[in-house]
């Protein structure tokens, strides 16, 4: 298998076990009926940690290694080809895959960005609001905005 192959193998399981990770995670918050928003919110946080940290516990593919010339045991693996590497027809189809994914991720990054300069724009334009019993929030009014808005990790923001 290419080593792009590889990759993708490693993605696909990879996303298989934090998809069942977050699904029982999932069920498990609703068999015990945790209703306390912090709660949920720090035990939500840890699963997506640790299915984050998945590809650090389980096996990788890898490439095999290559021979050694020191005797002992070989491993040949023969593969059938469409087409030559080089020729017009042959397409490299989980290079492609790769390739296309990470401009994917490329484009949801630039997205991601300028929704955050959209965000810092609105909340310096917005007006300080005082709002009694809400404690480490900001609140702002902001002219023109369809609906309220809340975001912010470090120093949230309600926009109105």
């Amino acid at each position: 298998m290419t080593p792009a192959g590889l990759a993708l193998s490693n993605l696909a399981n990879w996303s298989v076990q934090a998809a069942a990770l977050i699904g029982a995670g999932i069920v498990a918050a609703e068999l015990f009926a945790w209703r306390h928003p912090q709660s949920r919110l720090r035990f939500f946080q840890a699963l997506l940690g640790f299915s984050l940290l998945l590809p650090l516990l389980g096996p990788w593919h890898r490439p095999e290694a290559p021979l050694d010339a020191g005797g002992g045991s070989v491993t040949v693996r023969t593969y059938e080809a469409i087409a030559a590497p080089g020729s017009p027809s042959f397409i490299d189809w989980p290079a492609l895959a790769l390739t296309l994914l990470a401009g994917g991720i490329v484009l949801q990054l630039i997205r991601l960005a300028v929704s955050v300069v959209k965000l810092r724009s609105l909340r310096r334009r917005g007006k300080p609001v005082a709002v009694e019993g809400l404690v480490g929030v900001e609140v702002r009014a902001v002219p023109g905005i369809k609906g309220p808005a809340a975001f912010g990790w470090s120093r949230p923001v309600i926009l109105l």
